[in-house]
């Protein structure tokens, strides 16, 4: 399976982080040449935002990650590769991805996306995984709920050239676009996640040790997020909290490996 970094340029100590991991899983890759949103002329900016709902997210940070998964997507789906593993460059990896990775042959044929990631929001997962990776405990199933982040997924050519017909109107930023399954087009995917999680964040990851401390390239100007009053919120989050208990969704645990 072919496997994709995205980087930019200037980030050259995240690309060595990159290397290095890779490296000791022997996992081959290719470096994708990331968009830098805050390089973008200010005309093309401001038209890109103009044309996209991206809401709060509308930076261009956010403006340069959407271009640079679209990018991919782009040459994903003009590729001979049927799928494609698709890396940002501040994770942290489980040596299980190396194993998951070679062993293809077991994913379903009918996916649009896998998430390989960690994320912090409870997910609805199948009741049965597709299967479970015997010498990593790593399972596969079904994933129904919308979770957020492209930091590691694996996509489908199929599925890449579906990204590259949607409108502009319709380009929300790229993890929304892709895992938010309330809207479109991600509420016509079959998505799957990995559980335990096999990548995660350096921004998520627990062990304050470990961290890297990477700096974002994608919050330093957004604006606040606009807040509902403290009861709404309470009374919200209390009621969504229990429904999603009821319904099945847990949180998603990570692979800690010794």
């Amino acid at each position: 399976m072919k496997t994709y970094v995205i980087n930019l340029a200037r980030n050259k100590e995240r690309m060595q982080n990159m290397e290095r991991q890779l490296g000791i899983l022997a996992v081959p890759f290719e470096r994708f040449d990331a968009c830098d949103g805050y390089a973008l002329p200010e005309d093309n900016r401001h038209a890109a935002e103009k044309a996209r709902p991206l809401g709060v997210w509308n930076t261009p940070g956010h403006i340069g990650c959407l271009f640079s998964h679209r990018a991919l997507w782009k040459k994903i789906a003009e590729g001979a590769e049927a799928y494609a593993c698709v890396l940002e460059d501040d994770i942290h990896i489980a040596r299980a991805v190396a194993k998951l990775l070679k062993c293809d042959s077991n994913l379903p044929k009918d996916f649009d996306l896998i998430r390989l990631e960690w994320t912090e929001n409870r997910v609805l997962l199948g009741k049965k995984p597709l299967f479970t990776e015997v010498e990593t405990g790593v399972s596969l199933y079904r994933l129904y709920s919308s979770s957020f982040g492209t930091a590691a997924y694996i996509i489908s050519r199929t599925c890449a050239r579906k990204m590259m017909e949607l409108p502009e109107n319709k380009q929300r930023t790229s993890d929304y676009i892709l895992f938010d399954v309330k809207a479109s087009p991600a509420d016509h995917l079959v998505i799957y996640q990995f559980s335990p999680a096999v990548v995660i964040q350096d921004k998520c990851l627990a062990d304050q040790e470990r961290r890297l401390n990477f700096s974002s390239n994608l919050d330093d100007n957004a604006p606040p997020r606009p807040r509902m009053g403290i009861l709404k919120a309470l009374w919200k989050g209390r009621f969504s909290y229990v429904l999603r208990i009821l319904r099945g969704y847990r949180d998603l645990p990570y692979l800690i490996e010794n």
